[in-house]
């Protein structure tokens, strides 16, 4: 009897259910050396466009590509848009000029956006990057300088900002 008496004050089990919700946003994004970018970072210096050396009676026209820094890399979602924008440069009047270190000439030159020099970068321009490989992107810069063959001696630079946007 006392088996019984313990079975009967034992309240019934029963099983009750409930839900709740899991979610996550995942947004469109880039990292620059693996860390998240959320915008505006200094990123230090993405190359150098060196258009080597020429004599100062030279009138060649001489281009060069961007020499891209390796430490530097970019990767996006893949999928993302992904835009850049290049400033005016330091030494800007009616275009881009790099000046002498010493004399302080000027010498034009100009920034494009493919190898054949047919898509200008206009200064403060927002231009789209495409890519195909996003663990690895290269922004496309192209540079053309002429040579009038009047420019001083000297060493020529500008400094031009870069700014990615997505």
């Amino acid at each position: 009897m006392a088996v019984i008496l313990s079975a009967i004050a034992t309240p019934a089990r029963a099983d009750t259910t409930a839900s709740f919700q899991v979610s996550a946003t995942i947004e469109w994004g880039c990292e620059i050396n693996g860390d998240l970018a959320t915008g505006g970072e200094t990123l230090g210096q993405y190359g150098t466009v060196d258009f080597g050396t020429h004599s100062a009676l030279s009138t060649d026209v001489v281009t060069a590509a961007i020499a891209k820094d390796l430490t530097l890399v970019i990767s996006c979602t893949p999928g993302v848009s992904l835009n850049m924008m290049l400033g005016a440069g330091l030494h800007a009047t009616a275009g881009r000029n790099m000046q002498g270190t010493t004399s302080g000439a000027l010498q034009p030159y100009e920034l494009y956006r493919d190898a054949a020099l047919t898509e200008q970068l206009v200064a403060n321009q927002s231009f789209p990057v495409s890519f195909s490989d996003p663990e690895a992107i290269s922004l496309p810069i192209f540079g053309r300088v002429s040579l009038n063959g009047t420019q001083p001696p000297d060493t020529y630079s500008d400094t031009i900002q870069l700014t990615l946007s997505w």
